[in-house]
């Protein structure tokens, strides 16, 4: 796994997300408020608060020097943000692209945050319907 779309940084408790911010700036990172992201090496980084998430990760991973999500919490999050808000859609979008992405499948189903596994099995049954 890479970080070669989008990276997603999240907060332990370590910084409040404008201390965050200044040392990504600091560090070279460049802020796109429009978008609310960072570019680090021409990938797009969001900063996010276990408050904007509503629950913590199972795993914190490390990829390419960034500590990050798992895959299975990055669609965790994805899903609580899609299938919670009419307007977040795209997050489908990407639980869809990362599932092709990864050649995903029902094994993966127990890895998902357990209230966003039914919505996972759907995305999966409705991409096996559509070939």
């Amino acid at each position: 796994m890479t970080l070669r779309d989008e990276a997603l940084l999240m907060l332990e408790g370590k910084g409040t997300l404008e201390e965050v911010s200044d040392c990504l700036q600091a560090d070279g990172a460049s802020l796109d408020p429009a978008k609310r992201e960072f570019l680090v090496n021409d990938v797009p980084v969001h900063l996010v608060t276990l408050e904007q998430t509503g629950f913590a990760p199972m795993q914190l991973i490390e990829i390419e020097q960034i500590r990050t999500v798992s895959l299975a919490d990055l669609i965790s999050l994805k899903l609580k943000s899609g299938t919670g808000n009419i307007r977040r859609t795209r997050d489908i979008s990407d639980v869809i692209g990362l599932i092709e992405a990864n050649g995903l499948t029902d094994k993966f189903t127990p890895q998902v945050a357990k209230p966003f596994r039914t919505a996972f099995e759907e995305l999966l049954s409705g991409l096996a319907r559509e070939g």
